[in-house]
């Protein structure tokens, strides 16, 4: 006997490696979906992995009913042979960018499914003097909720705290009277340790408490913060599947966040209300 979900006409979204960043910034377009199509099932296929069944599954049933990983979403076969698998696809939203959705677009020609693209779309709407593409990638993947449901739809981007990561976060740190500052791992695009602790300073000239949070792939980092006397957060300790959650409750705390552009705290934190700065290689101003 068929379930109710499977009964139900299907929102799909193909994505290609969603990991934590991309998927914390496709909330406010689950949450648009599910509040104009409340009497749909919402699937997500992923060519390859997801956060959303590991680090987001405390939130996943809010925005998504199933989750399907290691799809064949590359070939005009694979990604039919889905659709017809699943049975009930009314409305298919490829979120990948480039030209991963070209086998979708034409797997989709001559079914009865109302499809959309990320990338390819919007340049077809920006030629065709509709509108123009939306700056950021949240903007865009909400907008294509918009275009679907035919109308606006709230943009809303805020992730509710875990009750376990705030106990943690209290003890980590006690007041709220701290700027949050997340260097990152290190790589290519990442601010070297002159400019952050240039910014410490610049922190504590204003009177504010700087306080540098590190997990497991930052250690080393303790190298250069730890003689110059600034406070480290180290939630190494917190459980794998907690430790992003305490950096978002950790967020909730601050005065205001400074994170590294794909750090590993800072997609997270852009779903909390402190104000957010995301650096790149860019000099640091005065």
């Amino acid at each position: 006997m068929a379930s109710q979900n499977q009964l139900k006409p299907i929102i799909l979204t193909l994505t290609h490696n969603e990991k934590l960043g991309d998927a914390v910034l496709r909330i406010p377009m689950y949450r648009a979906l599910r509040l104009a199509f409340p009497e749909h099932t919402i699937v997500c296929a992923s060519a390859e992995g997801s956060a959303w069944p590991t680090t987001l599954s405390a939130v996943l049933e809010e925005f998504i009913d199933q989750v399907l990983i290691d799809q064949p979403l590359m070939s005009v076969s694979g990604v039919r042979s889905l659709v017809r698998r699943l049975g009930q696809v009314q409305y298919l939203l490829d979120l990948r960018s480039g030209r991963r959705p070209i086998p979708s677009y034409l797997a989709t020609a001559g079914l009865p499914v109302k499809y959309i693209s990320n990338s390819p779309g919007f340049i077809r709407r920006n030629i065709a003097g509709v509108e123009r593409r939306p700056p950021t990638n949240a903007q865009r993947w909400h907008r294509m909720a918009e275009i679907m449901a035919g109308r606006l739809l709230p943009f809303e981007a805020e992730l509710q705290l875990l009750p376990q990561a705030t106990v943690e976060a209290k003890r980590l740190v006690t007041d709220r009277q701290f700027v949050l500052l997340s260097p990152g791992e290190g790589r290519f695009k990442f601010w070297d340790r002159d400019k952050w602790l240039g910014l410490a300073s610049h922190i504590e000239d204003a009177g504010m408490r700087p306080i540098f949070l590190i997990g497991p792939p930052e250690q080393e980092q303790r190298l250069w913060i730890d003689p110059a006397g600034h406070q480290v957060i180290d939630a190494s300790s917190a459980e794998a599947e907690l430790l992003p959650w305490v950096f978002h409750a950790l967020a909730d705390r601050a005065l205001a966040v400074v994170a590294a552009e794909s750090g590993p705290a800072d997609h997270r934190r852009a779903h909390q209300r402190p104000p957010l700065a995301t650096g790149d290689a860019a000099p640091l101003g005065d």
